[in-house]
């Protein structure tokens, strides 16, 4: 993030967690997980961390999840037409 100056202001990391290696009811999801974040704010010289659990919550239909193949470039390029 930049100030209206256009200096550097503020960067951040959002770290992200397996699904299988996470809370027991993300296992299995196939959903990569927000574990925790961390802003770091270069002009104050100062940082902010956060930790947290996200939970993966689907209902029926989205048993039916896309698989790896559905993001291939051929097939989204398929799909944009």
């Amino acid at each position: 993030i930049y100030d209206r100056a256009g200096n550097l202001w503020k960067t951040f990391i959002i770290s992200q967690a397996h699904p299988d290696h996470h809370l027991p009811a993300n296992k299995g999801s196939g959903v990569s997980i927000d574990d925790c974040v961390t802003m770091i704010d270069v002009q104050a010289q100062q940082c902010i961390t956060a930790q947290f659990k996200g939970q993966a919550q689907f209902t029926d239909a989205d048993r039916n999840a896309p698989s790896p193949r559905d993001f291939t470039t051929q097939n989204m390029r398929e799909q944009a037409k």
